[in-house]
C-alpha cells in the first residue's frame, strides 16, 4: 500500500507527531505499518502488558515508534479499526514478516485502545516538556551525541 509512507497527527497544545513508515501493506484484510532495522529486534521488546507509562523504558523504544505510528496512522484513516505494527530485522531471514507489536498478548491494536495510546503519549510528552526533569541518556546509544567517542 506504500513505502515511506508519512504519518502524522496532532496531539494536544500544538504537538504534531510525524514519522514515516517504511512499509505498509494489507495481509488477510488487515494493515500492517512495518519498519526496516538492520540490526536486531528481540520479540520481547515488543511485548507489552499494556499503555501504562510504566511499562515504557529504554529497551522499549521500538515498541513506542511503533505505538506512534500506529496511532497517527488510525488518526490519519477513520475507517481503519485495527492495525498491526511491527518491525522486519533485515539480519534475520526467518523473520521476514516481522516481528510484531503486542499489547495485552494481542498484535491487533484497535481503534478501541486509541484513548489509551493518546494518554500515553500525552504522558510522555509531559514529561518532555517538564523543565525540572533532565534528560538521560543511554551512555551505549549509537545515536547519542553527548556519548560519542571522540
Amino acid at each position: 500500500m506504500g513505502l515511506e509512507l508519512d504519518v502524522q497527527a496532532s496531539i494536544g497544545r500544538g504537538v504534531l507527531l510525524r514519522g514515516r513508515c517504511d512499509r505498509v501493506e494489507e495481509r488477510d484484510v488487515v494493515i500492517h505499518i512495518l519498519d526496516l532495522k538492520t540490526g536486531s529486534v528481540q520479540p520481547k521488546d515488543l511485548e507489552l502488558p499494556g499503555l501504562e507509562r510504566t511499562h515504557f523504558h529504554a529497551d522499549r523504544r521500538f515498541a513506542l515508534q511503533l505505538l506512534v505510528y500506529a496511532w497517527t496512522y488510525l488518526v490519519m484513516h477513520p475507517t481503519v479499526g485495527r492495525v498491526r505494527a511491527g518491525i522486519i530485522p533485515l539480519q534475520k531471514t526467518s523473520l521476514v514478516h516481522g516481528v510484531l507489536l503486542k499489547v495485552g498478548g494481542s498484535a491487533d491494536l484497535e481503534r478501541s485502545m486509541m484513548p489509551a495510546m493518546e494518554e500515553l503519549l500525552m504522558e510522555l510528552i509531559a514529561e518532555l516538556r517538564d523543565i525540572s526533569l533532565p534528560f538521560r541518556h543511554d551512555p551505549d546509544s549509537l545515536y547519542c551525541r553527548c556519548c560519542l567517542p571522540s
